[in-house]
């Protein structure tokens, strides 16, 4: 007698999807930041990181910082709690798909009474203060801290960071759950996800340190992430922990360009978040400069923008110039002038932007 096995089979369903290996990194600046400090250790990025992860690094916004209104003073904490509700509001993480955020301010406060801090950024998913464990998903990859611990802070204005172009490079490679030097002991991800620094000889003749070492005093930066593993390897968490990253926010980041015909992703739009710095108080002559800047929702729609100008503050709206790009320096002379600005294509124009700036004259 033949017995019929039944063989029954359960298919569970999992979310499997194609895995992104660009790490698209937004910059943001805070009130007061230095911006082309901001840009330079932005833009740092790319040349730090390294290609062993399987990932690339891509600046959103063209590599040029936003300037955003938020809480530049208190606490590191604060000031990160208050810029990450800042960016939320404008909902510019999500216009960007940005992986990570990164905001420059001026001074981020030390913990520690007496020492200095260049930045800071927190990562609770991959560390001793939370779960301390990679868990991989369906795809091998952990997004449990992508709507928490995606954000770094970064001064930009202490003297003592300046000379240190890999800042930004550091704080980076925390949010990665690189660690510094073995001090404190297996607080990271791994046992050995530490840096290193060497110091041979007496009188010392070679003095050496990677990135997340810090600034050990004279030490001469050699290599970008330690790889020494079983002592000293933050290449090897970064490589474990990058392609996660690279996948906290799926799908195209607005503003592309390319061409390709048809689509219509979007449509021309007025500009957003309008802001603006001081450059320059009596130059040239007795000009009043300002640098300005804005969020294009479809750039891909736009192909110049025009710049519109109210002075005195409250007069009628009158035309300025055009430029190709989300920025212009305002040259302000005998009264505040208050600027606006349209997207436009070769046929049309937007309605002039809600939001503005006030380039005021201070000379």
């Amino acid at each position: 007698m033949r017995k019929l096995i039944l063989v029954i089979v359960y298919f569970l369903s999992v979310s499997v999807y194609a895995l992104e290996t660009e790490i698209t990194v937004l910059g943001v600046t805070l009130p007061g930041a230095n911006i082309n400090q901001a840009n330079t250790y932005l833009n740092s990025l790319i040349s730090y990181w390294p290609t062993s992860t399987g990932t690339t690094v891509k600046l959103a916004n063209g590599g040029v910082t936003i300037p955003i209104a938020s809480t530049p003073s208190g606490s590191a904490d604060v000031q990160l709690s208050a810029a990450k509700t800042a960016e939320q509001n404008l909902g510019l993480r999500n216009l960007y798909q940005a992986d990570v955020i990164l905001f420059f301010t001026t001074i981020v406060p030390a913990p520690i009474p007496n020492r200095i801090a260049c930045g800071y950024a927190p990562q609770y998913n991959w560390t001793a203060a939370g779960a301390k464990k990679f868990v991989p998903d369906a795809n091998g990859i952990d997004r449990a801290g992508s709507e928490l611990w995606y954000a770094g802070l970064i001064a930009t204005t202490e003297t003592a960071c300046n000379p240190y172009p890999e800042t930004a490079a550091h704080e980076f490679g925390h949010l990665f759950a690189a660690g510094h030097l073995k001090p404190p002991a297996n607080i990271y991800l791994f046992p050995d996800s530490h840096a290193m620094h060497i110091s041979i000889g007496y009188p010392v003749y070679a003095n050496y340190r990677t990135i997340m070492a810090g600034g050990p005093q004279g030490a001469t930066l050699t290599g970008n992430f330690s790889s020494v593993s079983g002592a000293w390897d933050n290449l090897n968490t970064l490589n474990t922990t990058a392609l996660s990253v690279a996948n906290y926010r799926t799908g195209s980041s607005s503003g592309g360009g390319g061409g390709g015909g048809g689509g219509g992703e979007c449509t021309l739009q007025a500009p957003t978040v309008i802001a603006g710095s001081l450059v320059n108080q009596c130059l040239p002559q007795l000009n009043t400069e300002h640098s300005v800047t804005w969020l294009d929702a479809c750039p891909s729609a736009s192909t110049k923008y025009e710049v519109w100008y109210s002075q005195p503050d409250g007069a009628d709206d009158v035309k300025g110039w055009e430029t190709t790009s989300a920025s212009t320096p305002v040259f302000v002379i005998g009264a505040d002038s208050r600027i606006r600005i349209k997207s436009c294509n070769n046929v049309q124009c937007s309605s002039l932007s809600a939001m503005s700036y006030l380039a005021y004259y201070d000379c």
